[in-house]
């Protein structure tokens, strides 16, 4: 039970708050997004401007890791949550690696520099705490994991996919070296959900915030299943499983 962005339902998305629901209501790990701020710092965040923390159309590599700690991220959602910072990845890392597994999505921001910048600072900072066998990192792009995987190769690798291919043979290649496969689950047949299991591979799923797309899920044989309500999710596995 994989809370995505945190309880981001009920809590402004990528900050404490929502960790700190996500792991109130029990979920087993967390997702969250990864940017690169203009002084090369990890932060935690997930669009491509700061509109939803007050900072307009400008992007998170335009204000160092300082700047960006002192914008409010939580007020878009609601009052109660205004003050609420946009976390660097040390202060989640310093507040919940020890007690929970978290999924961390590289975004494709920038340009091919910026990113790989990106992966390389991720992975070192994984590296540095010996946490990379509890930690999967995630990206769109396979090319990015293999570049963290040089910082850190013990490193848990997670190709997302939306919507998934087919399971060519191509595919196949690109797989070598990966942990798992994460996919959105309004694109997942069963027939790629089987091919996935063929090759070996754990599959995540996202975001499931229906009892449907919980359901698909579960029938795919999700090893993960990612929401924005990680409580909610919890009854739902339960009593769908219970019925099975």
């Amino acid at each position: 039970m994989i809370a995505h962005r945190g309880a981001s339902a009920e809590r402004p998305e990528n900050t404490l708050t929502a960790f700190d629901e996500a792991r109130r209501q029990g979920a087993d790990a967390f997702e969250l997004d990864v940017q690169l701020s203009g002084d090369g710092i990890p932060v935690v965040y997930h669009d491509r401007s700061l509109r939803k923390a007050g900072g307009g159309l400008r992007r998170v590599a335009s204000l160092e890791a300082t700047e960006l700690g002192r914008l409010d991220a939580g007020g878009w959602f609601d009052a109660r949550y205004r003050g609420q910072r946009i976390p660097t990845l040390t202060q989640v890392l310093d507040r919940y690696s020890d007690s929970t597994q978290l999924l961390i999505e590289i975004k494709l921001r920038g340009g091919r520099e910026a990113r790989g910048r990106l992966a390389r600072a991720v992975a070192e900072l994984l590296r540095a705490r010996q946490i990379e066998r509890r930690t999967f990192v995630l990206c769109f792009d396979d090319t990015l994991l293999h570049q963290a995987a040089c910082s850190a190769p013990r490193l848990r690798l997670v190709l997302n996919l939306d919507p998934p291919p087919r399971m060519t043979m191509a595919l196949r290649k690109r797989l070598d070296g990966l942990h798992a496969l994460s996919v959105d689950i309004r694109g997942l047949t069963p027939a790629f959900a089987a091919a996935v299991h063929d090759v070996g591979l754990p599959l995540f799923t996202y975001t499931c915030n229906t009892e449907r797309t919980v359901a698909r899920s579960l029938a795919a044989g999700a090893s993960g299943v990612m929401s924005d309500r990680p409580g909610w999710l919890r009854e739902t596995m339960r009593s769908l499983q219970a019925a099975r």
